[in-house]
């Protein structure tokens, strides 16, 4: 992931700044040497993970997160949170037109509260 964003970084600026290529390339193979490591996460993360749990609950949760039925889940998360995200648009937007419109009724346009937009969604009733 952290090399697609540099990728992408890089490809960004070099459309900016195409006469700029050469000292761009340059650049980022200095930054893409200081890249973070899984060292450098594990130095981070471990002491967290260390407050939390005993070593043996870490043992268990790999036996748990190994189970057949962990791995199909792991597996359908993503699908999931991508069906997910429109139906909380739908729910917030319309939770949002209810509040606009009680709020409307109670104080009259002098006082009116304008409702952020968001992006319609199917899950949206009409």
């Amino acid at each position: 992931m952290q090399q697609q964003w540099l990728q992408q970084m890089k490809t960004n600026l070099i459309s900016q700044n195409p006469s700029d290529t050469e000292e761009i390339g340059k650049a980022f193979d200095i930054i893409a040497n200081e890249a973070l490591t899984v060292d450098d996460v594990i130095k981070v993360i471990l002491p967290i993970y260390q407050k939390y749990f005993t070593i043996n609950e870490i043992q268990e949760l790999n036996k748990f997160y190994s189970t057949d039925a962990m791995q199909d889940m792991r597996k359908k998360l993503p699908l999931i949170s991508q069906d997910v995200a429109p139906a909380q648009v739908g729910l917030m937007n319309d939770y949002m037109g209810r509040v606009t419109k009680r709020l409307e009724e109670a104080f009259p346009p002098a006082h009116q509260v304008e409702q952020p937009t968001t992006s319609p969604t199917p899950h949206e009733k009409k």
